[in-house]
């Protein structure tokens, strides 16, 4: 007679006399994870969400076996592929796990904990620069090359004994017996062929990408500079590490001129540990001077120029304001490209990780300000910056001359106006800067003018309005200055400097109406 209870006994009596055999030796041996990682370095400060997504990537549910995180230069991409790859490490070294997986094999409906057997770095650099240090390594570039290296890590005599033709068909089939994570730093440096080798990497291995350009269609993490607050938990653990003391200035200081970058930081610190002056490293990271804004931006930089039309929008957009950055059209003209060549170049320029865009006001700027300043470098040394400042000045100028209706865009531009302004001044064209002031007055109609006035006063060197002179508490200064008061009296000074080509420009019976308004007589 068949007797439930007796089966399940049986099955418990199974289960712990294999327990008893497996389990002391499950727990005394750890597993060993064939691996060639360089030493693992201080957990990231302020990745926290970009680890989450690595983990949702890697494991055995994802539909992909292949992600990649891209980003600009010294933003940290390396150094948080690592810090994962070591995660993995130390999970499929702990005993816990070993004894998690035997159960899995052995129990249905158990989840494997997703462990990788083998964990392979390979990198076109042959140095690896990270926070937590500079070292050599060997630089692999060609497919024949990484299959090596893969066959060397995984301890497999066999296909390094093969050629290389045959090996890239083995290596396929090794990576589908064991499970592998496979990671590709500066995939962009790499042989094509490489790129057609990732996309036959079989589950249940997983392949990680590491690149300054979007690759491909697979699923993909932008990487960003660090927070404010993360940027300085960053330079204080830096610092404390190297012995170094700051003051909450210095910190302050540093972590604005650094962007939030972790490679700046880290680089900046232990230039500060050898002596550099605070001011004069702080001066070179404004202006995107020395080695570091070279590593981060000038291999970029000198791919770019392959491309004419992507880095003609590059020496462009240095001159629009870093904040509000420009708006497609804006850029087309600065860099007189037509719309298809200008919308290509944009996306070349948005998959080196060089520039964003803000789709719903159409909007790029630099993803950091080092790529700003190097791009200002590189429009200063270029012969045809004064045509790009040409065309520049004359899109606004357009723009401003068909309002009211281009309201809506200008609204937008204000940053971008101010340095118009502040061109005119510079190249002394009075006549200009006083049309364009008179024609942006109508902004002065919508949302906080303080700073666009501002800038007005110190074109001119006015005085401040009474409202903004006046203390919290203290005598009455009488009624504050109207709004558009200064802004008239800049439009005067600029016409009275241009007087002399104004009035001989100016047609018969000139335009009394906006003369009057603009003080002329």
């Amino acid at each position: 007679m068949f007797d439930p209870e007796g089966l399940w006994q049986l099955f418990w009596d199974i289960l712990l006399g294999l327990m008893r055999r497996m389990l002391p030796r499950l727990l005394s041996q750890p597993r060993r994870v064939d691996h060639n990682l360089p030493g693992e370095a201080p957990r990231p400060i302020g990745r926290e969400q970009a680890l989450r997504w690595l983990r949702e990537q890697l494991s055995p549910s994802s539909p992909s076996a292949v992600c990649a995180l891209v980003g600009p230069g010294g933003v940290g991409k390396t150094y948080l592929g690592l810090a994962i790859a070591h995660e993995y490490l130390r999970w499929a070294e702990s005993r816990l796990k070993h004894l998690q997986d035997w159960l899995c094999r052995h129990i249905p409906g158990c989840r494997p904990s997703g462990v990788f057997e083998a964990i392979i770095y390979i990198s076109a650099q042959n140095i690896l620069i990270t926070p937590g240090g500079i070292r050599s390594q060997r630089a692999q570039t060609q497919l024949p090359k990484i299959t090596e290296e893969i066959a060397r890590t995984l301890n497999d005599q066999d296909l390094l004994r093969q050629h290389p033709s045959e090996r890239r068909r083995s290596v396929l089939d090794a990576l589908r017996r064991r499970r592998t994570l496979l990671i590709l730093d500066n995939l962009e440096e790499m042989d094509s062929e490489v790129l057609d080798f990732i996309r036959q990497v079989p589950s249940p291995s997983r392949v990680l990408i590491i690149s300054r350009h979007l690759v491909n269609s697979w699923p993909a993490y932008s990487l960003e500079a660090l927070d404010p607050k993360s940027a300085r938990r960053l330079i204080h653990r830096e610092a404390a590490e190297k012995g170094l003391e700051l003051t909450s200035e210095e910190i302050e200081g540093l972590a604005q001129a650094t962007g939030g970058l972790p490679l700046a930081i880290s680089i900046s610190v232990a230039r500060l540990k050898r002596g550099i002056p605070m001011d004069r490293l702080l001066e070179e990271l404004r202006e995107g001077r020395g080695d570091l804004a070279e590593y981060m931006v000038g291999r970029s930089v000198e791919v770019l120029r392959q491309d004419q039309d992507a880095y003609r929008l590059f020496l462009a957009l240095a001159l629009f304001d870093l904040g509000a950055g420009a708006h497609r059209a804006a850029l087309g003209a600065t860099a007189d490209l037509p719309e298809e060549r200008r919308d290509k170049g944009l996306v070349k320029l948005v998959e080196w990780s060089l520039i964003e865009h803000e789709r719903k006001a159409d909007r790029f700027r630099f993803r950091h300000p080092l790529i700003h300043a190097r791009a200002v470098r590189a429009l200063e040394e270029d012969q045809e910056a004064p045509a790009f400042r040409q065309r520049w000045i004359e899109w606004y100028q357009a723009q401003l001359a068909e309002r009211p209706q281009n309201i809506p865009l200008l609204r937008a531009e204000r940053p971008n106006l101010l340095q118009i302004l502040e061109a005119l001044r510079q190249e002394d064209r009075m006549e200009e800067l006083a049309q364009c002031l008179w024609e942006a007055q109508i902004l002065l109609d919508e949302g906080p003018a303080e700073p666009y006035l501002d800038a007005v006063r110190s074109l001119f060197r006015l005085e401040p309005a009474a409202s903004a002179r006046r203390p919290a508490a203290g005598p009455d200064l009488g009624p504050p200055r109207p709004r558009r008061s200064c802004l008239e009296e800049g439009i005067r000074r600029a016409m009275v400097e241009a007087a002399p080509a104004a009035f001989k420009r100016r047609p018969a019976g000139g335009h009394r109406g906006r003369d009057a308004a603009m003080g002329i007589a």
